[in-house]
């Protein structure tokens, strides 16, 4: 099915006094911020987490336990580098908390082999940063690879680990600075997919942090991770479909079937189906806490 009558059939029409030209055009027409760049790259080493976080954007605290394989990540990575050369200009190795993968130092060589120049760093919430071997910071050290912090309100002194990393003659880096991150931001998703998907894409905080899973690019986290909500909702309610939120083709793009640089940053430059599923009405602040591990932490049902 092309794009064009895939839009015609799930795309609401918006009410005149909310209509705006772009939303009464198909996505063939509308670029809404055109790339030739990509400029984050994120890729899960795992996909759980030793931190239960409301609300987190990955879906971590119902993930189930899953190591990357390090021989996967430089195929495809080496794949996007043939296909968009030097054009990435960052790239974030995360999860869940990456610090749980037993092979973490060879994600950070890999990485930096095929990527000599640009900014590369490991994002944690610092609880295992005091277990890990010489060896890690080592390799941390020798690859100009950045640990990234993501401070959270939990009784975990970040001042101290920064100096900690400072010590290992490694650079360090704290997300808000000296700020806790004390609130997450949480968009609520349609289970019925009825939301205008181009007031969706341009109210998105995700818009730049491109997703690499199992050889395809996603546009945001909840495409490349909603497996994880999806067997959830089922679990909690068998009657339901598989899959209540369905990735349509034209939400990823398959780095192994992709010819060119344009292919990936057309990609980039739009909305995509999946945004019918995100609301833009029930954006809100939650206070960062535990995780109920239910399915309505997410979906506005």
């Amino acid at each position: 099915m092309s794009l064009k009558k895939f839009l015609r059939l799930i795309l609401p029409q918006p009410s005149a006094h909310t209509a705006s030209s772009f939303e009464r055009n198909d996505l063939a027409q509308v670029v809404m911020q055109k790339r030739n760049c990509v400029q984050t790259l994120d890729y899960h080493v795992v996909e759980h987490c030793n931190l239960n976080c409301k609300c987190c954007s990955t879906y971590a605290p119902i993930a189930k336990k899953q190591f990357a394989d390090v021989n996967a990540f430089r195929r495809d990575l080496e794949r996007l580098k043939a296909l968009i050369g030097n054009r990435l200009l960052s790239l974030h190795l995360l999860g869940g908390e990456p610090l749980l993968h037993p092979e973490i130092e060879k994600f950070i060589r890999t990485a930096r082999e095929i990527y000599p120049d640009i900014y590369i760093d490991v994002v944690t919430n610092g609880l295992l940063a005091r277990k890990m071997p010489e060896s890690f910071w080592n390799t941390l050290r020798e690859q100009n690879v950045v640990l990234q912090f993501s401070a959270y309100p939990i009784s975990l002194n970040y001042v101290e680990l920064v100096e900690l990393v400072k010590s290992k003659g490694v650079r360090s880096f704290t997300f808000r600075g000296d700020q806790r991150i004390d609130c997450f931001t949480r968009k609520g998703l349609d289970p019925n997919g009825q939301q205008n998907m181009y007031a969706s894409h341009l109210h998105c905080a995700s818009g730049n942090t491109t997703q690499l899973r199992d050889g395809k690019l996603y546009r945001c986290p909840a495409t490349a991770y909603i497996f994880s909500l999806n067997q959830k909702m089922k679990e909690e309610d068998p009657t339901r479909p598989d899959e209540t939120f369905k990735l349509h083709e034209l939400d990823t793009l398959d780095l192994y079937q992709t010819q060119d640089a344009q292919a990936v940053f057309d990609f980039l430059s739009n909305a995509i189906p999946f945004c019918r599923y995100c609301t833009c009405s029930t954006i809100s602040q939650v206070p960062w806490g535990q995780s109920g591990k239910d399915s309505s932490e997410w979906v506005d049902y």
